[in-house]
């Protein structure tokens, strides 16, 4: 089942060479496929659904660095000391 589906050879040409009736080895195929593809819809359904939340957990520490950085640029400001003539 590797060499047809790593390969790309065909069934027939796979049984041939390792005497296993077609049949078989076809229905062998299809099914593992058809696995193949649930388990690749359900791996990009999670894949999914974490780079939606990573993305709203960097939106969100995009939002705190910004409160962050304007409140320090502000407090920097009204704590300042004046001095005269400097």
């Amino acid at each position: 089942m590797k060499l047809i589906i790593t390969t790309g050879k065909a069934v027939a040409t796979v049984t041939r060479e390792s005497g296993v009736n077609e049949a078989t080895l076809g229905r062998m195929v299809t099914a593992f496929k058809a696995l193949n593809e649930t388990r690749r819809a359900e791996v990009m359904e999670s894949e999914g659904a974490e780079l939606q939340r990573l993305r709203q957990e960097t939106a969100d520490l995009k939002m705190d660095r910004a409160c962050l950085k304007n409140r320090r640029a502000s407090s920097t400001r009204k704590h300042r000391i004046r001095r005269p003539g400097v």
